[in-house]
Parts: C-alpha cells; structure tokens; sequence
C-alpha cells in the first residue's frame, strides 16, 4: 500500500497522466483542497454541469456510481468530487459501492475522494480507509496524504506570497512569522492577506507582524513555558493573564504546558536509550512537529531527571486540582508556575524549602 504525496498530483498534472482515482487526505485543509481544485481544472471547467459532478457528506452512492458511469458530454473526460463521505459508518453494502467507486477503472472519468471535515489517525489508519486504497492501487489510482507542510517550505510559502501581493519578507522574518501565526496555510495565507493589505508596499517586518496579526495561541503558551524554564515568574505571569483574558480554558493551558515536559521526558529517556533525533521524531510519531523535540533537547540543559520528575508531579498535582474543582483555576496555574520556577531555580519540590 503506497501513500503519495502532493509531487505526484503536480506531476500527473504536469505529465497530463492523471490517475483514474485519488483519495486525499492529511491535517492541511488549505493544501487538500488546493490539490483536488488543480486536478479538477487540469480535466474539466468547474462550471461545466455535465462533466463535473460535486457529491458531499451523506451522499447515495448509487448516485455517485451511476455519475461516474455516464460517458462525457462534449469532452474528452469528466470528474467527479465525493468530499467527506463518512466510510466508517456506512452501511456494508454502502461501504462495497464505495469500493467500487475506487477500484473500478472508467477511461472517461477521474474520481476525487477528499477528506477535509473528517479526520482519523493517518499515523494508524482505520482498515476500511486501508481497504478503499487498496482498491483504488488496483486500478492505478493514488492515495495523498497531504500534511502541513516543514518550516522550510512554509518559508519559502510566506516569502512567495508577500511577493505576489507588492511586499517582501525576508527568511528571518518569516520563520518569525509562522512560529507567531501558525503552521496551517489557511492561517498563513489569511494573515499575509491582512498584511499585505496593511502595508501595500515595501518589507514587512516583526512590528508590523505583532500590530497586525493574530498570535498563534498554542505558540504563547509554549512562550510562557518557555518562560517557566527562565525562571522568569513575572514573564510567565503576563503571559497566562493574557491567555485567560482571551478565555482560554485552564485545562488546555495545562494541557500544553504539560506536553512541553511531556516532549522533555522522551527526549531525555532516548537520549539515555542512544536514539538519534530522527529515531525520536519516528517512534513518537511528531512527523511535521518535530521542532518540538528539538526544542526539548535544548531544554535538558537546564532540567536534570529528578528536576524532571519533579515537574511532572506538579503538573499531576495542579491536573487533581482544575478537574476536582478544589480550587479557583487561576490560583491553581499561578501556583503551578511558581512551584515549576522553583524546581528549575532550586532543583528541589518548593514544599522542602
């Protein structure tokens, strides 16, 4: 079972080689969507009724499968979309039409299986999503896993699209620029709009990103662990009163921060295991997160392992407290910082001091 990547869509495009089948999917619904739109121009004009059909969610697909059968009209091929039909759920006899929506060959017609609004683990797929890219392999046709893509990219994105709209940005900026906004390209694009709009001409730079931008929220609290591991108590203090005036629920903050020492802890348990950052990256399953690990590596410097074990208690401590109600959710993630401080600063609990 082989899972492509976008390349092949822009190649097939490019080749004018398109395969009679593809099934889309991945965590980048910008690049999902951008992907089936190319093979759908590349074959027929969206407005054309007759040769393109658009099938959503709780769709017959007896319909679909007779779409699918019913030769061109006035063209060479048509297409048709079947976007986010629920595979897990359907019946058995809905589930075999779906197979052969994907395996059976039509010469005249090109089939889109796009996935934006449901999601599954693409790390373990579920075995009918396996079934339904075995079948379409067999008639030549393409599952694309489409993920967001790596910082690089995502730059050379940023950079691409400032361009476009009369600005510039340079590579420093930009990677400033993601880790501010988001790794998602509906976000990216979206705040690169907002300041291009803002800035009409010339080069965008991190003042202009901060006044005109909206923060990425995960990323201001990873700055406010960030923070904790400083020692910095007033810093991290700033950060978490902005987060609850933006009503960012408690338990997701501790949720993050958690994952934070979370990520520390595997980096340390590898490194004791003699496993390389790509090993690491593949065992845990971070795929286009693994910055995440990097930036874990650079945090064992200043935890050692009981420093380490010591901050996860507190982090069970403060997660008995926010779920048992036994005490107000500010008072319980300031004390927490107080107490993370503490254990960078001392390397012992706070409560032996």
């Amino acid at each position: 079972m082989a899972i492509c990547n976008e390349s092949h869509i822009k190649n097939d495009i490019k080749m004018s080689a398109l395969a009679p089948c593809y099934i889309i999917f991945g965590n980048d619904g910008y690049l999902k969507r951008q992907n089936a739109e190319s093979i759908i121009k590349s074959v027929v004009d969206t407005d054309d009724i007759f040769n393109f059909q658009k099938f959503v969610g709780e769709a017959s697909l007896q319909e679909v499968y007779d779409a699918k059968e019913q030769l061109p009209l006035m063209a060479d091929k048509k297409c048709i979309l079947l976007e986010d039909y629920d595979f897990a759920d359907c019946s058995a006899d809905d589930f075999e039409r779906l197979l052969k929506i994907c395996g059976e060959k039509n010469e005249d017609c090109i089939v889109i299986l796009l996935y934006t609004a449901i999601e599954f683990d693409t790390k373990k797929l579920p075995e009918r999503f396996k079934k339904m890219i075995e079948a379409a392999e067999k008639c030549g046709g393409r599952a694309v896993l489409i993920n967001h893509r790596q910082t690089g990219e995502l730059v050379k994105t940023v950079t691409s699209a400032c361009e476009k709209r009369g600005c510039s940005m340079t590579n420093e900026v930009a990677r400033f620029f993601i880790d501010y906004v988001s790794t998602d390209i509906d976000i990216i694009i979206n705040e690169i709009e907002k300041l291009c709009a803002y800035k009409k001409s010339g080069n965008i730079d991190r003042e202009t990103i901060k006044k005109i931008c909206i923060r990425n929220i995960e990323q201001s609290i990873y700055d406010l662990s960030a923070k904790i591991l400083q020692k910095d108590v007033g810093g991290a203090i700033m950060i978490l009163d902005e987060l609850l005036y933006m009503r960012i629920k408690p338990i997701m903050l501790l949720t993050t921060i958690s994952s934070v020492y979370v990520d520390v802890l595997r980096a340390y348990a590898s490194k004791k295991a003699g496993k390389t950052m790509a090993e690491v990256v593949n065992d845990f399953g971070y795929g286009t997160r693994a910055f995440l690990i990097e930036k874990a590596i650079k945090n064992l410097s200043v935890l050692t392992e009981k420093q380490i074990k010591l901050s996860l208690n507190e982090l069970c401590r403060a997660d008995g407290m926010l779920k048992s109600f036994s005490g107000e959710d500010r008072v319980v993630l300031e004390e927490l910082i107080v107490r993370l401080s503490y254990i960078v600063s001392k390397g012992e609990s706070i409560d032996k001091a």
